[in-house]
């Protein structure tokens, strides 16, 4: 673990940002994982990274 990191306002937003995403994309996949019935909400927005195909 790292210890004493300091987190601004800028990191505090990208972190919300990527929770946010990560709980919209898992509510995709709820049927696989069996939490019941999963429905998408990510809009047109693009989730790949860089590089990927």
């Amino acid at each position: 673990l790292v210890k004493d990191v300091e987190i601004d306002d800028y990191l505090r937003q990208r972190i919300a940002k990527s929770e946010a995403e990560l709980l919209a994309e898992k509510r995709c996949v709820a049927h696989l994982t069996g939490e019941g019935i999963a429905y998408c909400d990510l809009g047109p927005v693009d989730t790949m990274l860089p590089g990927e195909v």
